[in-house]
């Protein structure tokens, strides 16, 4: 006990002297600042109860659970103190007298049936009663009604009052970014810098990109007013980041890739960390704020206003100033949203194998169909492109030609029909699609390519290219109207992609073919 003083009294007079705290209180986001007690969770969040709550704390924001009455076990065993405990599952227990409140991290909310619970994890009453009970001096360091003391894993003080809210005070973290009032001495960039990232803004965020960046292994990053938007290198949209991973706001300045290949965004207000797993399956973001250095005193950094110089020091512009720090340097701790990116995941052999004989017997019956039944079919040709159509004596002769195929077929006709009708918006993509089809983005980018041997991103364009050609052919629209009502946010980016399609212009493709 008498150690334990004498290093509390030790660490009392180093902070004093060198640390700067931090109050967070209800200006922060806390839902009330009569704290009770505060505990570190395993992946590091910081719990906190106060008289009326818990409060998570992942380093950007706070989640808030009232504890209602009717969630509140009986536990008779326990006649001490407010205290908190976090397992390996993500689960807060508190404990007060006479009674157990539970909050389940992971499912967002209070367990309802605690007995249950505590049924299921093989313990009692009693158990959780004789759980550690942590207690702290009333005054610290000067600070008096102190109601909850942490030392988190990170070097952090989280001292916590009885009325006045959290004192922190983190010195590894004060000193890792270098806020100057030196102005920005760096031109600004271009926001957008390729022929690629100005397509993807014209197509994704059209009149909202702040800032692009495309990196060595084919990602395109797009920073827009609703978020950070990552391509990978086929130009599929991967994920969106944005304030609910963390970031200050949703609106993104800037960006920048440095030596390790990590991409860091400045936010209106913060500096993000976006760095790529080994699998590339999961995005880890870590955001950096006020407690690390960032003292902008209210203002926001500004648009491209940002460089790397050749030691890899990183600098970025606000209005008033500018932050410097050293990538390599900034361990400061934080939480770390891991957010997981879809991708189609590896077949095993036999499952594949299985797959490629069931094809080739669906083709196999198709064809013998198509064998029986020629004699229903005449081929003409259309005068005007002198495209070979298969015409039939009944149209539903076609869409029942095979019970197997008939699903495939109603299934693409709907695509077709809801691409059309959405053609001439813009933004239409291909999560506009998977969510008009109430289909995960997954799922739909599969049945598009068994069905059609083309992505969904490509079988969209072609439809947009067929309705272009019939306009181009039967009407006399200007081209910028073609180019308006079939999707495309300029003449320049539709003339590129119809070129593309058919190796001719819209202009060269009208006379070649007119009404």
């Amino acid at each position: 006990m008498r150690r334990r003083i004498l290093l509390l009294f030790a660490m009392s007079i180093a902070l004093t002297t060198v640390a700067q705290w931090h109050i967070i209180d209800m200006r922060h986001g806390l839902s009330e600042s009569r704290i009770r007690k505060i505990c570190q969770m395993h992946d590091g969040r910081i719990a906190i109860a106060t008289t009326a709550t818990i409060d998570i704390y992942d380093g950007t924001r706070f989640t808030s659970f009232k504890l209602l009455p009717e969630f509140a076990y009986p536990l008779s065993e326990y006649l001490g103190k407010r205290q908190l405990t976090c397992d390996e599952e993500g689960r807060i227990w508190l404990r007060n007298a006479r009674t157990l409140y539970v909050v389940d991290t992971r499912a967002g909310k209070l367990v309802e049936n605690v007995g249950k619970l505590m049924d299921e994890l093989g313990i009692d009453n009693k158990t959780v009663a004789e759980w550690k009970q942590v207690h702290c001096p009333t005054t610290v360091m000067g600070i008096s009604k102190v109601s909850a003391m942490l030392r988190d894993c990170y070097g952090g003080l989280w001292i916590g009052t009885e009325e006045n809210g959290i004192y922190y005070s983190n010195i590894q973290r004060e000193h890792q970014f270098n806020t100057s009032k030196d102005s920005f001495a760096y031109s600004p960039k271009p926001p957008i810098r390729s022929n690629r990232t100005s397509a993807l803004a014209s197509r994704y965020a059209s009149m909202a990109t702040n800032c692009s960046l495309e990196t060595a292994d084919g990602y395109a990053w797009l920073g827009t007013r609703n978020g950070l938007m990552v391509f990978d290198a086929d130009d599929r949209h991967m994920v969106t980041i944005d304030s609910r991973q963390g970031f200050s706001t949703d609106n993104v300045q800037s960006l920048i890739c440095d030596n390790k290949g990590d991409i860091w965004a400045a936010t209106a207000n913060g500096i993000s960390r976006c760095h790529f797993n080994k699998r590339r399956d999961s995005l880890d973001i870590t955001n950096f704020g006020e407690f690390d250095g960032l003292k902008l005193e209210g203002r926001e950094f500004r648009a491209c206003n940002i460089f790397g110089d050749s030691t890899g020091r990183i600098i970025v512009g606000f209005a008033g100033g500018s932050v410097s720090f050293m990538p390599d340097s900034v361990c400061a701790p934080c939480y770390i949203f891991h957010y997981p990116i879809a991708k189609t995941p590896d077949l095993p052999l036999g499952r594949i194998i299985i797959m490629v004989v069931a094809i080739m017997v669906c083709l196999t019956v198709v064809f013998i169909t198509f064998i029986f039944r020629s004699r229903k079919y005449k081929i003409f040709y259309d005068k005007r492109d002198e495209t070979p159509i298969m015409a039939s004596d009944s149209t539903a002769d076609i869409l029942q030609a095979s019970e197997e195929t008939s699903a495939d077929v109603e299934f693409l006709a709907k695509i077709e029909a809801t691409v059309k009708s959405n053609i001439s918006d813009e933004n239409f993509s291909v999560q506009t699609l998977s969510e008009m089809m109430a289909m995960e983005r997954t799922g739909l980018y599969r049945r598009v390519l068994s069905l059609t041997g083309k992505s969904p991103s490509e079988y969209i364009k072609d439809i947009r290219m067929e309705v272009a050609t019939r306009l181009l052919r039967c009407s006399d629209l200007p081209i910028h109207t073609v180019a308006q009502r079939t999707g495309f946010s300029t003449t320049k980016y539709f003339s590129r992609v119809f070129k593309q399609s058919f190796n001719i212009s819209p202009q060269e493709y009208r006379d070649n073919y007119p009404n």
